[in-house]
């Protein structure tokens, strides 16, 4: 754990997430216990916990990490811009446990920086499972050579004192159940939504189509399944549903082949070459239109920052497009790194919406995907198109 660059990180997102984090670090060990790979769930037992920590700046919470079973190795500042050499602490100390005695299945690296992109890549390379927590902006390239990754909402949520958000939700789900008739309903409508396809379909505009029909589909586990993936695999055979960074594609195996191939980019594909590289939700224009109304009125009344995703998601549930509550949580932390935090930045959903487009651009260039004009412009449509244009002043 590089200590600094979670707690800032953090701070940057919700300073009483940070304070919550750095007093009770064994929340986050009782958080990360529970885990789950390609092959089910699983049970995390820590055999080394080590935390590197500058002692100049965050000495005072040295004893919550010895507390919580860890080894704290002092990092000093060793630049005058403050730059400790924790990462290289971290690198030194990860390689050397690879040729351990002991054969560690996995490696949690809790820290957004990038540079740690090699180390995750050779932990693959010699077969152990990575996992990275950041608190911080992690780069999409950094985030692709991992197994799995932990987001800044997600931890907000973990160190969150606001219980009441998962008591409603598990009320929510203890009280829906999906009848067989709800089910076929939902299975038939994601087959006509593939059907109404010349080729794949992003997996959340699929699961649109299925909570139209029946809203509560997605609050009741998708029937009980587990999720939507494994919904679509077990309801419906003739279908494959892939797994992607950006939400999943569905398509029909069999029309696949015969899909016609063109020289240029659709809109379609410009938006998913886009979300699978930038992580960006890739959500259906109308989702995002319904997304940003929701959280312009949620921002407004919620100061709690990890309520915000649940509550947009219950707004949205009986809407024409519903929004998963991951995807309200990835654009909220955008926006909220971008400097326009929706609980204080005072704009509306078109505003709001205008300053994501932004977040995806800069993503985009981060990520060295190069976009042209007439690309950008199917972009904004994607984003914006669902939208009312911004009202001029008189």
């Amino acid at each position: 754990m590089d200590f600094d660059n979670v707690y800032i990180g953090l701070a940057q997102l919700d300073e009483a997430t940070a304070e919550a984090f750095a007093n009770d670090p064994g929340r986050l060990l009782r958080h990360l216990s529970q885990g789950r790979d390609e092959d089910g769930d699983f049970e995390r037992r820590f055999l080394v916990r080590d935390c590197y920590l500058n002692p100049h700046r965050f000495a005072r919470y040295r004893a919550q990490f010895v507390a919580a079973g860890f080894r704290v190795i002092d990092c000093p500042s060793l630049t005058q811009r403050g730059k400790s050499a924790a990462d290289t602490h971290i690198v030194i100390d990860v390689v050397d446990a690879l040729s351990h005695v002991t054969r560690y299945d996995e490696f949690v690296i809790c820290s957004a920086d990038a540079d740690f992109s090699p180390l995750m890549t050779k932990l693959r390379r010699h077969n152990r499972r990575t996992l990275m927590i950041a608190a911080g902006n992690a780069a999409p390239a950094y985030q692709a050579v991992c197994d799995a990754t932990m987001g800044g909402m997600e931890l907000v949520t973990a160190f969150s004192d606001d219980d009441e958000a998962q008591d409603d939700l598990v009320d929510t789900i203890d009280r829906l159940s999906v009848t067989e008739d709800e089910s076929d309903r939902a299975v038939a409508a994601i087959r006509e939504r593939v059907a109404a396809s010349d080729g794949s379909v992003p997996g959340s505009s699929a699961a649109a189509a299925a909570l139209r029909e029946v809203p509560h589909i997605a609050a009741s586990g998708w029937a009980g399944t587990g999720g939507f993936g494994p919904f679509v695999r077990q309801l419906l055979p003739e279908l494959e549903y892939r797994s992607t960074d950006s939400g999943g594609l569905v398509l029909d195996p069999s029309r696949e082949a015969s899909t016609p191939s063109q020289d240029a980019d659709t809109p379609d594909e410009v938006r998913s070459r886009v979300a699978r590289v930038t992580k960006a939700p890739l959500l259906t224009s109308q989702q995002y239109a319904v997304l940003f109304d929701g959280l312009a009125q949620v921002a407004k009344v919620q100061p709690r920052l990890g309520r915000i995703g649940f509550d947009v998601r219950e707004l949205t549930a009986d809407s024409i497009a519903p929004v998963p509550r991951t995807s309200v949580n990835f654009v909220v932390t955008g926006l909220v790194y971008a400097g326009a935090d929706p609980r204080t930045v005072g704009l509306d959903a078109r505003g709001l919406a205008e300053r994501w487009y932004e977040c995806v651009l800069y993503r985009c260039e981060q990520a060295g995907l190069e976009l042209t004009d007439e690309e950008r412009g199917d972009v904004q449509d994607w984003i914006l198109s669902d939208l009312p244009p911004a009202e001029r002043p008189q």
